[in-house]
């Protein structure tokens, strides 16, 4: 069982009602015989394209700063945070935490909470997926809202700095791969000769 602090609460609810699936209906029904007509609509900056454009779950409509959750396979934890307003996949939850937001995405991160998608999970094997009821009873430690942000500034920090380092790792193994093919391209083909001992 997780070991929490004592002024830590154990939280169930902690996703908001998700107000855009009325909006998304209405926006839908106004816009439905344009819609079909179109091949693609795209949205924000990044060009999100999507083809067959008559969805109508409100799962698809997301706001800049919604946390988007992967449906399938949740156990491999894939989550972002939306940069702009847009449309996503049907495999994807748009999630608006009454926590702040990047303190429920370091949360949504941890072994505690995957452990307990593993659970829900588990006799799903074919095609794991995590309904939004199921995603609801998640629970999460919740300290204080100032403690929440500490946490969070101090794990967007260190998170930055290790990304950092892999960043340079994955460069130098890149330039020592490079090397070890130039090496035995270099020997193979006779350009170089092996050293005498």
């Amino acid at each position: 069982m997780l070991e929490i602090p004592d002024d830590f609460e154990i939280n169930r609810s902690i996703i908001k009602e998700n107000s855009s699936f009325q909006e998304l209906n209405t926006l839908l029904e106004e816009t439905r015989n344009f819609m079909y007509e179109m091949s693609f609509l795209a949205y924000g900056r990044d060009n999100i394209v999507l083809h067959k454009v008559g969805v109508i779950s409100g799962n698809h409509l997301f706001y800049r700063g919604q946390i988007l959750y992967s449906k399938i396979r949740p156990n491999l934890n894939k989550l972002t945070v939306a940069p702009f307003d847009g449309l996503c996949s049907a495999d994807m939850y748009p999630i608006e935490s009454k926590l702040p937001t990047l303190f429920m995405v370091y949360s949504m991160l941890s072994t505690y909470f995957v452990s307990q998608v593993s659970l829900i999970i588990q006799d799903r094997v074919k095609m794991p997926k995590i309904n939004q009821e199921e995603l609801g009873e998640i629970k999460v430690a919740v300290p204080s809202q100032q403690e929440m942000l500490t946490i969070a500034d101090y794990l967007d920090s260190k998170c930055s700095e290790i990304d950092a380092l892999l960043q340079n790792y994955e460069y130098q193994i890149a330039t020592l791969e490079e090397y070890k093919k130039s090496l035995i391209y270099e020997y193979v083909t006779g350009k170089k000769e092996v050293p005498e001992a």
